[in-house]
């Protein structure tokens, strides 16, 4: 589960060099664009010309690949309620990707962890296998060798463009502090951050080195992780300093899931042992000092009907919570739906996605207002304010989604059984990451 939230102003730490030299390889690759482009349009200008003499057949230009205007992702209008059929095209392949902006993420890809700041088109080799040969051998951060089959990535958080931090686990994954694993047959747990769009990185020990069942950061300094423990509790952290130190700050009986959208508030869904198995959510208004019951997930006075709460998202005082409610005595009565509060969770408004399905869709939030649920029948639904009203786009060209993440009303990506797809027109046209 990939959590964004409101984006937060972050102090640009690298040195001034680097910047200009980014740019300066823009500047170039910009000048070979214009040229390549020019002499391109002469070749189609001489082209039409022979084939205009030709007696050739007539017609206007025809579109683009993706049936926008100018031929990109993002032709066709946000707000336009006509379904529209999206394309997908074979992409990168990824175990497990994150977006921290537009263009800007990183993957768990085949030759190891990578970082993009161009929409895939080019990709930075953070740390790879050494199998892979001496250029994927020197990792870039000390103790870290996540490939896509020795490490696994336990979840992430982006509060901003410019911030990450990735909870992983396995044999490379080790902290120098963490010498003895809790749990030898996964590894040693760790927390990967970056502050700076993932041009450097640093690997932070989890608290008494115990692995994460969730993380949530408000910004570079302060973040909140979820750590199991062998007694089957869950314990909250929180950090102030980027994961440095730690302190305890709440507790659950069962293993749980966080996410925090201001240093007060924050939203937290817990497994149950109750007969049904139905997760319990809660909320803090306190940094996880303590914690409330949201009372609309669970088993309800009618024995049939059970509502079963998946992934939220909390933006501070405004919170997301995706839900399935089955009612046992019907069949195919399986609704979806999201639940949304403006005030810190004392009140929710329920909404019913236009949806049956007793899975639960993916689910990305970028922000309290835009959302978007990808349904396992292959139909991507969207909103634009916060779920009352909802647009359905048939993918017919996508297969397999197994994540999704919008940054905002019209950037995401997801991974599919065809590799990673990128849209800029909020899910209407897809195209695979690494084209233009």
């Amino acid at each position: 589960m990939v959590v964004q939230l409101p984006s937060e102003p972050e102090v640009d730490t690298q040195p001034a060099e680097i910047d200009a030299g980014v740019i300066d390889d823009a500047r170039a690759r910009h000048r070979r664009e214009r040229w390549v482009g020019a002499i391109v349009a002469a070749l189609a200008v001489i082209a039409g010309l022979l084939f205009g003499f030709g007696g050739g057949g007539g017609g206007g230009a025809g579109a683009g690949r993706h049936g926008g205007a100018g031929g990109n992702p993002g032709g066709a209008s946000r707000n336009s309620t006509k379904p529209a059929t999206a394309l997908a095209l074979r992409g990168v392949s990824a175990n497990e990707f994150g977006l921290m902006s537009s263009g800007t993420g990183w993957g768990v890809l085949q030759n190891g962890f990578e970082v993009t700041r161009d929409g895939g088109l080019r990709w930075q080799l953070i740390t790879g296998a050494a199998q892979h040969g001496a250029r994927y051998g020197r990792a870039l951060v000390k103790g870290l060798t996540l490939t896509d089959s020795s490490t696994t990535v336990i979840e992430s958080s982006s509060p901003s463009a410019r911030v990450a931090a990735i909870a992983v686990e396995g044999a490379g994954a080790a902290p120098s502090f963490c010498k003895q694993p809790r749990y030898p047959s996964t590894g040693v747990p760790g927390l990967l951050i970056t502050a700076d769009a993932g041009r450097s990185w640093t690997m932070r020990a989890l608290p008494g080195c115990n692995g994460a069942e969730s993380v949530s950061f408000v910004n570079a300094r302060i973040g909140y992780v979820d750590v199991y423990r062998s007694t089957g509790e869950s314990q909250i952290y929180e950090t102030v300093d980027g994961a440095r130190h730690w302190r305890l700050r709440g507790h659950f009986a069962g293993p749980s899931a966080i996410s925090f959208g201001s240093r007060e508030d924050g939203l937290a869904t817990v497994n149950t042992t109750n007969q049904t198995a139905t997760p319990a959510v809660y909320r803090t208004t306190d940094g996880g000092r303590s914690w409330e019951r949201v009372r609309f997930c669970g088993a309800t006075p009618d024995p049939s009907y059970t509502v079963y709460c998946g992934n939220m998202t909390s933006f501070g005082r405004r919170g997301v919570v995706l839900a399935v409610a089955q009612r046992l005595a019907k069949v195919r009565s399986d609704a979806v739906l999201i639940y949304t509060t403006s005030d810190g969770g004392n009140h929710w408004v329920r909404h019913r996605l236009p949806l049956q399905s007793p899975q639960m869709p993916q689910l990305s939030a970028p922000n309290a207002s835009d959302l978007f649920a990808y349904s396992p029948t292959g139909v991507l639904y969207t909103s634009t304010d916060g779920g009352s009203d909802w647009s359905s786009i048939p993918q017919p060209g996508v297969r397999d989604v197994v994540q999704m993440q919008f940054v905002n009303a019209d950037y995401g990506w997801l991974n599919s059984g065809d590799g990673l797809e990128y849209t800029r027109d909020g899910g209407r046209n897809w195209a695979p990451v690494g084209r233009r």
